[in-house]
């Protein structure tokens, strides 16, 4: 289903069209279960509005941050720029410290099991010196 006829576009770019829609979900997915897009209580349309600038905008950084960090830290997710951001904002560094080391160990979790899937036997060991226990 389209706004073009069949005419229009080749199979290829409708096959094209069809996958981008994956990151447009997996995106609202984000913003939903992270950011709390679905976590408004307004009456009018200009709070409801306001909201929504915000979920976006912290999307935005958190996107930002995740391209900045994407050669250095492949695996970095919503959550884990969310949670760092959290600690760095309370100035705590003992927290702060604790989530990069929970975090490397979700992404070496996160990494055993994309192999598992794809049934990679070679692991690419992205955090070679990190100790396995949280």
């Amino acid at each position: 289903m389209s706004n073009f006829k069949e005419e229009e576009k080749s199979i290829e770019e409708f096959a094209y069209m069809q996958g981008q829609r994956y990151w447009i979900e997996r995106s609202f997915q984000d913003n939903i279960g992270e950011l709390g897009m679905a976590d408004y209580q307004v009456r009018k349309y200009n709070s409801w509005n306001h909201h929504m600038a915000l979920v976006m905008m912290a999307m935005h950084y958190i996107l930002k941050k995740r391209l900045e960090k994407k050669d250095e830290i492949p695996l970095l997710s919503v959550r884990d720029v969310r949670l760092q951001t959290i600690a760095i904002l309370l100035s705590q560094k003992v927290e702060i410290e604790e989530e990069i080391k929970q975090m490397l160990y979700r992404h070496i979790q996160r990494e055993k099991d994309i192999n598992r899937r794809t049934k990679n036997d070679e692991p690419d060991n992205l955090f070679e010196s990190f100790d396995d226990n949280p």
